[in-house]
């Protein structure tokens, strides 16, 4: 079954990284998860992740459909071996009608700052 709505996140920046005060990597992974389903890793795969400093874009091509909402989590995988190991950074959830654009910086207390750039398709 189609869905009603797609965003396309086409890039990821990072404005600072977690711990260190910003001045380490973050081996960077997202969780996407359309209208509670099923999560989906990106990149895919138990120790894949993208290396990740202050300055540093992502690019990306994903195509993420939705009914509802679309809830996009990084994540720090410091560890490739230990998933349980892994470092929520911050989350952003997309809906219908949310435009195109970028998220403002998302930030959390350990000095971690991205921002996802994004075409709402439909």
């Amino acid at each position: 079954m189609s869905k009603q709505h797609s965003i396309r996140i086409k890039s990821i920046y990072c404005g600072g990284t977690s711990g260190d005060k910003g001045t380490s990597s973050d081996e960077l992974y997202l969780v996407c998860q359309s209208d509670a389903g099923i999560p989906v890793r990106v990149p895919a795969g138990f120790n894949k992740s993208y290396s990740m400093q202050k300055g540093k874009t992502w690019e990306l091509d994903l195509v993420l459909g939705f009914d509802y909402e679309v809830l996009v989590t990084l994540w720090d995988h410091d560890l490739p071996f230990d998933p349980n190991t892994a470092n929520y950074l911050q989350s952003h959830d997309f809906v219908a009608g949310s435009g195109s654009g970028s998220t403002k910086p998302l930030k959390n207390l350990d000095g971690a700052e991205y921002t996802i750039n994004f075409t709402y398709i439909d």
